[in-house]
Formats: structure tokens, sequence, C-alpha cells
């Protein structure tokens, strides 16, 4: 489907052996833009190239959307956001969805879409349980935000009973410095975080980041974990959009060869 409305219900699909290159601005497997309702699809030995903004399993650019009891498995390549099961979600719920996925991020297109993720590329104000991914994530030109579970957790979403076991291996872009706009990020869970309540979650995996220029953030759980600071004459300084993370653990490797100091 190119489009699935705030109405349309798609369920009991299996996609096999399905091979898609496209360099339009949505490519997916099952929808390209989704905001209805998505249950019981399982996609397997699939590839999907998108020399685009987004580039997903399942469906690419989810908004508003429910995605429930979707799987993926195959290799995804591309230079915008790439993830197995949704590019980006916005307002969405995912549930029990899973993959296993080799994932190639390619280069830079946008600061807005650059995440490379074994299960959603950038999630905003969603809602996702129940989740887990495994297979490898490859960040060849190092510009991307690589997370084994989401690349950037955003805006109010939140995580619950969700496990990984990717591999992460990538690149710093030696145009990059720590005053950089352009960042690499790495983490085991998520690549990049900010004001978002993460449970009971856990990551097993190697994350290596494989050069010594340019600037990176490697973490076992979380590459880089973003807070905002204001101040007012009446309340004094404050941090605002805090995160929280309760019951969450680490069991894999992390190696950075990067010379610069903003490395975890």
């Amino acid at each position: 489907f190119g489009r699935l409305g705030v109405n349309a219900t798609v369920k009991n699909i299996n996609i096999e052996g399905f091979r898609l290159s496209s360099a339009g601005t949505y490519v997916a497997a099952l929808a390209a833009f989704c905001e209805g309702k998505v249950d019981n699809i399982t996609v397997t030995s699939t590839s999907i190239t998108g020399n685009c903004d987004m580039a997903a399993g399942i469906v690419a650019g989810a908004r508003g959307c429910t995605i429930t009891n979707a799987t993926f498995q195959g290799s995804l390549t591309g230079n915008g956001s790439v993830a197995a099961i949704a590019s980006q979600a916005a307002d969405a719920t995912i549930t029990n969805c899973h993959s296993r996925a080799n994932i190639q991020h390619n280069g830079y297109l946008s600061s807005t879409c650059r995440d490379a993720a074994g299960l959603i590329g950038a999630a905003i104000r969603t809602t996702i349980k129940d989740c887990s991914t495994s297979g490898m994530i490859q960040d060849v030109a190092g510009f991307a935000v690589s997370g084994g579970l989401i690349g950037r957790l955003l805006d109010e979403s939140t995580v619950n009973s969700s496990f990984t076991t990717m591999v992460i291996n990538a690149t710093a872009n030696s145009s990059m410095t720590t005053t950089s706009p352009i960042n690499c990020y790495q983490g085991g869970l998520f690549g990049y975080i900010n004001n978002a309540v993460v449970r009971d979650c856990y990551s097993s995996s190697y994350i290596f980041q494989n050069t010594a220029v340019g600037a990176t953030y490697c973490g076992g759980l979380i590459g880089y974990l973003s807070v905002a600071y204001s101040f007012s004459t009446t309340e004094g300084s404050q941090m605002k959009n805090l995160s929280h993370l309760y019951n969450c653990y680490f069991s894999g490797q992390v190696y950075s060869a990067a010379t610069e100091s903003s490395k975890n």
C-alpha cells in the first residue's frame, strides 16, 4: 500500500522474498505511510533499498497508527531513517513487534532523517511495548543515530518490556567535532533520548565505533542522554525534558576508538 488512512485496518498478511528499491520519500514492504491499524504482519527474506527520507520493513511513516504483532526478517539499506518496523513514528502505538535484520546506513540525508535502528528510527510521543530486535546495524558513512531498539526516543515516548541483541558497528565521520551540529551516536537501546520513560528493558549488544576521528557518543544503553536548561528570576535554574529509566541493564560490550573526549 502507498498509504493507509485513519480508518484503514490491515491484518493477517505474509510477505516473503520481496525486493523493493525506490527513491520515493517513504519506502516499506507493507505500507509507505500509515495512519490506521496494522496487525499480524510477517515479512521474511525481504530486501529493501531506499535512497530516500524513510525506509522500513513494515511501515515507513507511522503517524497516529497502531502496529501490533509485526515481524520483519531481512535487510534494509538507506541514507535517511532506516529501521526494521517503522522509520519514524509519531503519536503511534507499537506492540509485540520483532525483527531480525541487517541494516546499513550509507550516508547523510538530513538532520531529521538519519536514524538506523532495529525497531523504529525515530519515535515521537509513541508507546512501545513487548518488542525485540536482533541482527546488525552498520553505519558506513558515520552520520547515523544508531540504536538497537530506537535511533531517537523523543517527546514523552515510552518503552516497556523490550530488549535487543543487535550488533552495532559504526564509523565516525572525520568532518565532525564535539561542537558540530552533526555527531555520531550509538546506543544499545537508543542512540539519543530526550524527555522519555523506559522500563524493564535490556541490551546485550556489542557496540563498536572503529575510527579515531570525529565526535562520537557510545553507550551500552544510550548513546546521548539529552536534557534542557532554563533560567528565570522567579524559579532560578531548572532542568527540563528529563528522561527516566527504571529496571534496565546492559550486558554486552562497548568499544570506541575515537580520540575526542566526548565518548562514553
